[in-house]
Protein backbone atom coordinates (compact mmCIF):
# COMPACT_ATOMS: atom_id res chain seq x y z
CA UNK A 1 0.00 0.00 0.00
CA UNK A 2 1.85 3.12 -0.89
CA UNK A 3 1.04 6.11 1.34
CA UNK A 4 1.89 9.15 0.37
CA UNK A 5 3.45 11.61 3.14
CA UNK A 6 0.67 13.93 3.90
CA UNK A 7 -1.36 10.94 4.76
CA UNK A 8 0.87 9.32 7.16
CA UNK A 9 -0.35 11.59 10.57
CA UNK A 10 -4.04 11.62 9.70
CA UNK A 11 -3.45 7.38 9.40
CA UNK A 12 -1.72 7.17 12.36
CA UNK A 13 -4.30 8.96 14.61
CA UNK A 14 -6.40 6.62 13.43
CA UNK A 15 -4.39 3.76 14.22
CA UNK A 16 -3.75 5.11 17.48
CA UNK A 17 -7.80 5.32 18.21
CA UNK A 18 -7.80 1.56 17.29
CA UNK A 19 -4.72 0.67 19.53
CA UNK A 20 -6.50 2.74 21.89
CA UNK A 21 -9.84 0.37 21.54
CA UNK A 22 -8.03 -2.69 21.63
CA UNK A 23 -5.64 -2.33 25.23
CA UNK A 24 -9.30 -1.58 26.43
CA UNK A 25 -10.42 -5.24 25.08
CA UNK A 26 -7.11 -6.93 26.24
CA UNK A 27 -7.84 -5.45 29.87
CA UNK A 28 -11.56 -6.07 29.62
CA UNK A 29 -11.01 -9.91 28.63
CA UNK A 30 -8.49 -10.03 30.82
CA UNK A 31 -11.05 -8.64 33.61
CA UNK A 32 -13.80 -10.60 32.62
CA UNK A 33 -11.69 -14.16 32.66
CA UNK A 34 -11.03 -13.47 36.45
CA UNK A 35 -14.53 -12.88 37.09
CA UNK A 36 -15.19 -16.16 35.37
CA UNK A 37 -16.05 -19.23 37.16
CA UNK A 38 -16.20 -21.24 34.81
CA UNK A 39 -12.24 -22.47 33.34
CA UNK A 40 -13.56 -23.47 29.17
CA UNK A 41 -14.35 -19.65 29.67
CA UNK A 42 -11.43 -17.92 31.34
CA UNK A 43 -9.21 -19.93 28.92
CA UNK A 44 -11.44 -18.43 26.25
CA UNK A 45 -10.77 -14.97 27.94
CA UNK A 46 -7.44 -15.28 28.04
CA UNK A 47 -6.75 -15.97 24.61
CA UNK A 48 -9.32 -13.25 23.91
CA UNK A 49 -6.75 -11.14 25.91
CA UNK A 50 -4.13 -12.21 24.30
CA UNK A 51 -5.20 -11.71 20.81
CA UNK A 52 -6.57 -8.00 21.64
CA UNK A 53 -3.04 -7.46 22.75
CA UNK A 54 -1.57 -8.60 19.55
CA UNK A 55 -3.64 -6.61 17.54
CA UNK A 56 -2.39 -3.55 19.42
CA UNK A 57 0.93 -4.53 18.86
CA UNK A 58 0.49 -4.57 15.08
CA UNK A 59 -1.22 -1.05 15.47
CA UNK A 60 1.52 0.53 16.90
CA UNK A 61 3.97 -1.50 14.23
CA UNK A 62 1.81 0.45 12.07
CA UNK A 63 1.75 3.71 13.91
CA UNK A 64 5.35 3.23 14.27
CA UNK A 65 6.02 3.01 10.72
CA UNK A 66 3.64 5.95 9.60
CA UNK A 67 4.53 8.31 12.07
CA UNK A 68 7.10 7.73 15.05
CA UNK A 69 6.47 10.93 16.77
CA UNK A 70 2.78 9.63 17.39
CA UNK A 71 3.37 6.60 19.07
CA UNK A 72 2.51 6.73 22.43
CA UNK A 73 -0.56 9.56 21.82
CA UNK A 74 -3.06 8.68 24.05
CA UNK A 75 -5.84 10.14 22.42
CA UNK A 76 -8.79 11.22 24.43
CA UNK A 77 -11.97 10.68 22.76
CA UNK A 78 -15.07 11.91 25.35
CA UNK A 79 -16.99 8.83 24.31
CA UNK A 80 -14.71 5.98 24.41
CA UNK A 81 -13.96 6.97 27.87
CA UNK A 82 -17.90 7.33 28.80
CA UNK A 83 -17.72 3.83 27.48
CA UNK A 84 -14.65 2.61 29.71
CA UNK A 85 -16.81 3.90 32.93
CA UNK A 86 -19.44 2.05 32.34
CA UNK A 87 -17.60 -1.08 31.49
CA UNK A 88 -15.43 -0.44 34.46
CA UNK A 89 -18.50 0.12 36.40
CA UNK A 90 -19.97 -2.97 35.51
CA UNK A 91 -16.60 -5.05 36.17
CA UNK A 92 -16.13 -3.56 39.88
CA UNK A 93 -19.79 -4.63 40.13
CA UNK A 94 -18.50 -8.19 39.04
CA UNK A 95 -22.09 -7.79 36.56
CA UNK A 96 -20.08 -10.67 34.02
CA UNK A 97 -23.08 -10.62 31.53
CA UNK A 98 -23.62 -6.87 31.26
CA UNK A 99 -19.45 -6.58 30.77
CA UNK A 100 -20.16 -9.24 27.89
CA UNK A 101 -22.88 -7.08 26.31
CA UNK A 102 -21.09 -3.96 26.34
CA UNK A 103 -18.26 -5.81 24.67
CA UNK A 104 -19.92 -7.30 22.04
CA UNK A 105 -21.50 -3.91 21.61
CA UNK A 106 -18.30 -2.33 21.37
CA UNK A 107 -16.90 -5.23 18.88
CA UNK A 108 -19.85 -4.40 16.85
CA UNK A 109 -19.46 -0.80 16.12
CA UNK A 110 -15.63 -1.43 15.54
CA UNK A 111 -16.42 -3.68 12.96
CA UNK A 112 -18.42 -0.97 10.63
CA UNK A 113 -18.94 1.83 12.18
CA UNK A 114 -20.77 3.19 9.63
CA UNK A 115 -23.30 0.42 9.22
CA UNK A 116 -23.58 0.35 12.94
CA UNK A 117 -24.73 3.99 12.55
CA UNK A 118 -27.20 3.38 10.12
CA UNK A 119 -28.70 0.75 12.03
CA UNK A 120 -29.09 2.96 15.28
CA UNK A 121 -30.97 5.28 12.92
CA UNK A 122 -33.31 2.96 11.75
CA UNK A 123 -34.43 1.98 15.67
CA UNK A 124 -34.64 5.38 16.84
CA UNK A 125 -38.22 6.54 17.62
CA UNK A 126 -39.34 9.10 15.66
CA UNK A 127 -39.12 11.91 17.91
CA UNK A 128 -35.53 11.56 18.05
CA UNK A 129 -35.04 11.43 14.58
CA UNK A 130 -32.50 14.35 13.65
CA UNK A 131 -34.58 15.33 11.02
CA UNK A 132 -38.01 15.56 12.98
CA UNK A 133 -35.71 17.96 15.68
CA UNK A 134 -34.63 19.89 12.77
CA UNK A 135 -38.40 20.65 11.52
CA UNK A 136 -39.42 21.19 14.61
CA UNK A 137 -36.97 23.76 15.60
CA UNK A 138 -38.23 25.82 12.21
Amino acid sequence: MLVSHDERVPIARLLTFLEHGERMAHDCAKAQAALSEDSRTRRFLLNQAKQEAMHARVFQGAIAWLAPKHLRDAPFLPALEDYRRILEDALARRDLMETFLLSDLFESIAEDPAAWAQDVRNFLPEWLREETIAVSRS
